[in-house]
C-alpha cells in the first residue's frame, strides 16, 4: 500500500470466519475471535486528502463508493490508513473505530 492511501478489508465469506462476520469487536475479543488479514479480502482502495483522519475517512465510505467490491461497509470491516508511512488498523464497530494491532 502506497504512502497517504486507505483501504477496506471486509470478512471472508465461510464457516471459518462465520464467528467474525458483523460482530462487534466486544464480541470478538469475548469469544476469543482472532481479528487478523488473513480472514479478510480488500475491497476497497483510496487516497488521503490532506486533512483526512480515521473518522472523516470512516463517514465518506458510509457513502459506499462505486468501486467496492462486496458487501456495504460496516461492523467488522477493517480500515487501514497509510499516513506518511505510518500504518494504523481500525475496526469498524457499532459505536465506531477501535485502533487494530497487528492485523497488517
Amino acid at each position: 500500500m502506497k504512502t497517504n492511501q486507505f483501504a477496506v478489508y471486509q470478512v471472508k465469506a465461510g464457516v471459518e470466519t462465520k464467528d467474525l462476520r458483523f460482530r462487534s469487536y466486544a464480541y470478538a475479543k469475548e469469544h476469543k475471535v482472532s481479528i487478523r488479514g488473513k480472514f479478510y479480502v480488500h475491497g476497497y482502495l483510496s487516497v488521503l486528502i490532506r486533512t483526512d483522519t480515521p473518522e472523516t475517512v470512516w463517514q465518506r465510505l458510509k457513502k459506499q463508493p462505486k468501486a467496492l467490491r462486496g458487501h456495504s461497509i460496516g461492523v467488522s470491516a477493517v480500515l487501514v490508513l497509510n499516513q506518511n508511512g505510518v500504518v494504523t488498523s481500525y475496526y469498524i464497530d457499532k459505536t465506531g473505530l477501535v485502533v487494530l494491532a497487528g492485523f497488517i
